[in-house]
């Protein structure tokens, strides 16, 4: 099988107004265009572009019994996303039971949407994406308690003082981890000094862009607190990150291809309206330093390179490749290729003429694979989700 598939982008509020289809090269849509999936959960099931009687990923993993590991994503933010973090696959399905059993309320919303751990490893598609991804050193977190207080110049007697005061003390006798269970807890501190930074919006611009963008987007929100005791990283284009279960990150500004499990798990700890879940989030977060993983992909072949997370396949079953021209491409089950720029011909080796065979991909096309190789011809920017 080599079948084109297509889906259409998710509008979430931190989303770029024709950020995926001006990526692509594609007719401007003037939406907000946030996030485009590329696999087979329900959130948004990728569909069949011209198959005779499969709709979507879904139905083909029903019918088939092949089943997808991963979830592919086209990332555009315009704005921070929520500061969160994701249950490795033995939390994620004791969570997920857990709810079940209990039969929530449907009032309230669930902590676990389904069963499936979700790490991930993003790759720049533009120079300048930005992130916070882990937890910093104590000290760096001492300096921006620091900085901050420069920024608000407060008086002596001043509450925020005395709030700064207290987030710092914490931090010195207990590290990072002590100052985010301050934050989580609900301690009114965190609350006046998240007030008395968004006041500052006017000063931040220039100082701090930031502690700026932060607050511009979500005014009064604990998690500018938060974010400060993580760190910032900028990625150049096609740098990547590795963000496993448990690590607290929050994306900021940019675009990026995005490869996960596939699932949609999500424990959040501010920058957002939506549910908050502290106490379950403390319970699986990652709350000691812990600096960013960044992912170098290695040359695997001609026009080919790999990014391929550092967890055992178990907990990772997905590598993501980069192809940039001519070569043979492999995978031990099925694969989903999504091109950014460039044009392309896939082939099913061996298949010589017939169906799935010289397919033609150019910028925003994408095509679902079954076959253990393809050949590739062309040149620009592929990028295939595999299997491992």
């Amino acid at each position: 099988m080599l079948e084109r598939i297509t889906n259409k982008p998710v509008d979430y509020a931190w989303g770029t107004i024709d950020g995926i289809s001006s990526l692509l090269k594609q007719p401007a849509t003037g939406a907000r265009e946030a996030e485009l999936w590329l696999g087979a959960h329900p959130g948004s099931p990728t569909q069949f572009a011209e198959h005779a009687t499969l709709s979507d990923l879904a139905c083909w993993e029903q019918q088939s019994g092949l089943r997808l590991p991963f979830l592919l994503k086209i990332l555009a933010a315009a704005m921070p996303l929520s500061i969160q973090v994701h249950p490795n696959a033995m939390q994620a399905r004791a969570g997920y039971d857990a709810e079940q059993k209990a039969d929530r309320l449907s009032s309230l919303v669930p902590n676990y949407a389904d069963p499936c751990a979700k790490p991930e490893l993003v790759v720049a598609l533009e120079s300048g994406f930005e992130a916070l991804v882990g937890v910093r050193e104590s000290a760096e977190s001492l300096r921006s308690i620091e900085v901050l207080a420069q920024l608000l110049d407060t008086s002596p007697g001043d509450p925020v003082t005395k709030d700064l005061a207290l987030l710092g003390t914490t931090i010195a006798q207990g590290g990072s981890a002590a100052g985010l269970r301050l934050l989580l807890s609900g301690n009114p501190a965190g609350a006046r000094l998240a007030r008395a930074i968004t006041s500052a919006l006017p000063t931040l611009a220039s100082r701090h862009p930031l502690l700026s963008a932060l607050a511009s987007a979500h005014p009064n929100d604990v998690g500018l607190l938060i974010g400060l005791l993580m760190n910032h990283v900028r990625l150049e284009k096609h740098e990547s990150l590795w963000v496993d279960a448990g690590t607290l990150h929050a994306y900021v500004r940019g675009r990026v291809m995005e490869l996960m499990g596939p699932s949609d798990n999500v424990l959040r700890a501010g920058l957002t309206k939506k549910n908050l879940a502290p106490d379950e989030l403390l319970s699986i977060a990652h709350l000691d330093f812990e600096p960013p993983f960044y992912l170098d992909a290695v040359d695997i072949a001609r026009n080919r390179r790999l990014y391929q997370p550092p967890a055992p396949p178990a907990e990772a079953p997905f590598a993501l490749e980069l192809i940039s021209g001519d070569c043979r491409a492999a995978s031990a089950g099925p694969s989903i290729f999504a091109c950014i720029d460039g044009e392309f011909e896939l082939s099913a080796t061996g298949t010589g003429t017939g169906a799935g065979a010289g397919r033609r991909i150019g910028a925003g096309d994408f095509f679902l694979s079954t076959e253990a190789q393809i050949d590739v011809t062309g040149s620009g920017t592929l990028f295939r989700a595999i299997s491992r």
